[in-house]
């Protein structure tokens, strides 16, 4: 699209609103600190200001993310209407290719089988797919970066360094154990457009079903099919089993376990040179180098699981253009 383009404007508005809710993100974590040292301290009247500070921040940052939300499902639905009149074009032109693809769905050696599934289903879940790719990748991108910029005051360019050299390994063995999810998917949709495309033939060939009593033979074979779709549901979900085990001791625990540390080594290495151990600020500092290093490890295991849906986006691409 152009830059003036309607898509264009959406496109540039969820990336303010991603932008905005980082900076909010950042700002949720100082006051959090604050309200832990006011607390501690015993400053009342601070306490109720910062106090009256995070109720006001809410309300912007539910806009923030129902905001993103809402773009997101927006650019989707423009996508799946731009797709699916360049299809409707191609499909319903003056070479009758609508005609044509029926006896083509009849061969052994079809390109193009379940036609209607795939303008139906598959490019409804490749546009909710393209686009959501696109916002779990982007989120993380700049939540790394703006996160990065704040903690490097306090960590050091050393233990931000650290920080993405955890990043690559773990990537690297996200990508090791990664199931092939791109050909799972594409068969498990492939067999969903089978099932339902069979239906679809009982509905429009009842009459003669009914009249030569083929009533058995139907429901054998429905049911074959059925039993072949889930065979593919379960093939999908049973491959995520060691992926989604791997991820998640990783991600949600490795991770938050090593955001400690680093969230404590700029108190233990101030208080060791200074050798003055200041609760107040060391407490404020800790709370807001943990929040930031639970928000980083977090953007990081979105941008790791994209992995995942770049892999399904593959299975929904194969579907659509072949």
């Amino acid at each position: 699209p152009k830059l003036t383009d309607r898509n264009s404007v959406l496109l540039s508005l969820q990336i303010f609103f991603l932008i905005m809710r980082t900076w909010l993100s950042l700002f949720v974590a100082r006051l959090d600190g604050q309200i832990v040292r006011d607390i501690i301290a015993g400053r009342g009247r601070k306490f109720m200001l910062d106090l009256v500070c995070w109720f006001l921040i809410a309300f912007p940052a539910s806009y923030t993310n129902s905001a993103i939300k809402f773009l997101q499902r927006k650019l989707s639905l423009n996508f799946r209407v731009n797709l699916t009149r360049y299809i409707h074009d191609i499909y319903l032109d003056k070479r009758l290719a609508f005609y044509k693809l029926m006896f083509d769905n009849q061969s052994t050696s079809s390109v193009i089988s379940n036609i209607d599934n795939s303008i139906t289903n598959d490019v409804n879940k490749f546009c909710d797919a393209i686009c959501s790719v696109f916002a779990n990748v982007a989120k993380p991108v700049i939540d790394l970066v703006f996160f990065s910029v704040y903690l490097r005051d306090n960590l050091g360019t050393v233990g931000i360094g650290g920080i993405f050299v955890n990043y690559f390994i773990t990537g690297y063995i996200l990508r090791k154990y990664s199931p092939p999810l791109g050909k799972l998917v594409s068969k498990r949709s492939s067999a969903e457009g089978d099932y339902y495309n069979y239906h679809l033939n009982m509905i429009n060939n009842s009459e003669e079903i009914a009249f030569y009593q083929g009533t058995q033979v139907e429901r054998t074979k429905v049911n074959r099919l059925y039993d072949i779709l889930m065979d593919q549901m379960l093939l999908v979900d049973a491959s995520k089993v060691k992926y989604n085990v791997v991820e998640d001791y990783i991600l949600k625990y490795t991770w938050s376990a090593l955001g400690y540390i680093f969230a404590s080594i700029p108190i233990v290495i101030t208080t060791l040179a200074t050798g003055i151990n200041s609760e107040e600020t060391n407490m404020k500092e800790f709370i807001v180098n943990k929040r930031l290093m639970l928000s980083l490890a977090d953007a990081g295991s979105r941008l790791m699981g994209s992995i995942k849906d770049i892999s399904q986006l593959t299975g929904y691409t194969n579907r659509i253009f072949k």
